[in-house]
């Protein structure tokens, strides 16, 4: 929660555990859900510390050309509000989905969803720099698609999809509330020393009102993960997105945010793993409503890289140490900032199974 001239340390803790369920009800359809509930601890900032979790449950049937999935989920947790507003903030989202898809031929499947969300932050203190809080990112959306798939290969599919959405905010909605719709071309390529994943489209962002201030924007947006085994310890990750994300700020109301990846994993027998990455990207604004002609609109350049280790302790346990640095540098006054994390994560999982 500090500035760039008033840095501040802070130690936080998470203690999670819960069960993953999955139980089936006959030969087609199954309960899948998560119970996990959490405590957050934070040694200075009280009004950060709390009990949430996640818990979710769903219904899937398994047909034979026919697939299906429905149901809905709550979660509360304090974390990174966005690349933006790099602080922790509680959020509670309350979300449901329903997914189909249906055999048409051997090869060829449509597809068509629905998923609908409630944000909320617990947010009633924080200021950064004058900045505005994370709670005006309050709002509800919803998002649909439909599309095709076609599989080439087992390992290898291409598809298409068209999709749509709109996004309503509790502060200024008549400034902010926003449809959306777009498409985008997938592939998935999956052999047992290389994985592909990924999709590129467009996007379009309109005003729900008439008379409006939001500005519209039409862009490229993309999204994409490759792995490969260069060698049976030596593994190379490459990954990034691109979209539009919401921002804290009324007056510029979103950001296209961009980010590419590359990481390096080298597993050094059954039981240590070595790991380092690197990120660039840049996070840039739409033009801030009512600004002067001539005022430059703000651009972010975001650097990020780190390096840990995932130690197995046992089958079931596994320690994981690391450490990032995460740089940004603005053409606006203020916003610049470094923040330097250390990250200890310790799982356990004894994959207990009752029938």
């Amino acid at each position: 929660t500090g500035s760039p001239t008033d840095p501040v340390s802070e130690w936080t803790a998470t203690v999670a555990g819960g069960s993953r369920l999955l139980v089936p009800l006959g030969e087609k359809w199954a309960i899948r859900g998560a119970i996990v509930p959490e405590y957050t601890w934070y040694l200075d900032s009280e009004d950060l510390r709390g009990w949430g979790g996640t818990y979710s449950g769903s219904v899937v049937a398994l047909f034979n050309r026919l697939t299906f999935e429905g149901g809905g989920g709550y979660q509360r947790r304090a974390e990174i509000v966005s690349s933006e507003t790099t602080v922790a903030r509680p959020r509670k989202t309350a979300d449901g989905k329903a997914d189909v898809e249906v055999d048409v031929l051997p090869r060829l499947s449509l597809f068509g969803s629905y998923q609908a969300a409630k944000t909320r932050y617990d947010d009633t203190a924080l200021v950064i720099g004058g900045a505005p809080t994370a709670s005006n990112l309050d709002r509800d959306e919803a998002l649909w698609r439909a599309g095709v798939r076609y599989e080439l290969r087992e390992w290898f599919t291409v598809g298409a999809q068209y999709l749509g959405g709109r996004q309503e905010f509790v502060t200024a909605p008549q400034a902010r509330d926003n449809d959306q719709t777009g498409w985008a071309v997938t592939a998935r390529y999956d052999r047992e020393r290389f994985y592909l994943d990924g999709s590129v489209g467009r996007r379009k962002g309109e005003a729900r009102f008439a008379g409006s201030p939001y500005v519209p924007f039409d862009t490229t947006t993309y999204s994409y993960f490759a792995s490969w085994f260069v060698a049976n310890p030596v593994e190379i990750q490459v990954g990034g997105s691109r979209g539009p994300v919401p921002s804290i700020s009324i007056s510029e109301n979103y950001y296209l945010e961009s980010r590419n990846f590359a990481a390096l994993n080298v597993t050094l027998g059954n039981r240590f793993v070595l790991r380092g990455y690197g990120s660039l990207g840049t996070n840039a604004y739409a033009g801030a409503i009512g600004a002067p002609a001539g005022t430059p609109s703000r651009k972010d350049d975001i650097t990020e890289y780190g390096a840990g280790a995932t130690i197995r302790l046992s089958r079931a346990i596994a320690l994981t140490p690391l450490i990032s640095r995460y740089e940004t540098e603005s053409n606006y006054a203020g916003v610049s900032r470094t923040i330097n994390r250390l990250y200890l994560n310790l799982d356990v999982d004894f994959g207990l199974e009752t029938r």
